[in-house]
C-alpha cells in the first residue's frame, strides 16, 4: 500500500506515529523502517508513505504494484495529480485489481482534480464520493473530551462568525463553497 500527501514530512507527521501505535496495539508484527517510511507486514506486505509537492516528484511511484493507494490532503494537489491517478497510479493497481482512495477538504477555489473528482467532471468521472464533516469524527470527543458541536460553537464565537462563514463550511461541514473576495 501507498500513502501520498503533499510532502514526506507531512506524511510522516500526519500517519508515522498512528502506524506506529496500530503495530504495537494490534501486535501486528509489522518491522517498521523509520529511514524509508515504510512498514512491512510479516506476510511481506509493505505500506509506504511518501510525498508528491509537484509533477516532477510523480515518476518516483511508477512501476510499483498496489493494492491500495491513498492520497491524503488531495484537495491541496495541484493539477500534476490527474497525470499520477491516471498515468501511474491507475496501472500500478492493475496487478491486484488495486483501489486509490482521495482524502480531503473542500478548497476556497472549488476547482482541481480532487474537486472534479467529487463532482464528476472531466477526466475525473467515476469516482465514488462518500462525505463527513467534523462531527462524524468520533476521535474529535475521544481525545479532546469535547463535544464536536460545542468546538464549533466556541470557534465561531471566538472568531466573530456565523454558520454560514465560508471557511467554516469547508472545514467543518465539508461543503465545496467559494469565498467570496471582498
Amino acid at each position: 500500500g501507498l500513502y501520498i500527501t503533499l510532502n514526506r514530512l507531512s506524511a510522516k507527521r500526519i500517519i508515522w506515529k498512528e502506524l506506529l501505535r496500530f503495530n504495537e496495539q494490534f501486535s501486528l508484527g509489522a518491522s517498521p523502517n523509520a529511514s524509508e517510511l515504510t512498514l512491512t507486514l510479516p506476510n511481506k506486505s509493505t505500506i509506504y508513505l511518501s510525498g508528491a509537492k509537484d509533477a516532477s516528484e510523480i515518476e518516483k511511484f511508477r512501476g510499483m504494484h498496489l493494492k491500495i493507494t491513498i492520497i491524503d490532503e488531495a484537495q491541496a494537489f495541484r493539477s500534476y495529480l490527474v497525470d499520477l491517478i491516471d498515468e501511474i497510479l491507475v496501472p500500478a493497481s492493475y496487478d491486484y485489481n488495486g483501489q486509490i482512495v482521495m482524502i480531503g477538504t473542500p478548497n476556497a477555489a472549488c476547482a482541481g482534480a480532487f474537486y472534479d473528482s467529487c463532482f464528476n467532471k472531466g477526466r475525473m468521472k467515476g469516482w465514488s464520493v462518500h462525505k463527513w464533516t467534523l462531527l462524524d469524527n468520533p476521535f474529535i470527543k475521544l481525545k479532546s473530551g469535547k463535544d464536536p458541536e460545542a468546538i464549533i460553537k466556541e470557534e465561531l464565537q471566538r472568531k466573530g462568525l456565523t454558520e454560514d462563514d465560508p471557511a467554516h463550511q469547508r472545514e467543518n461541514r465539508g461543503v465545496w463553497i467559494r469565498t467570496n473576495a471582498s
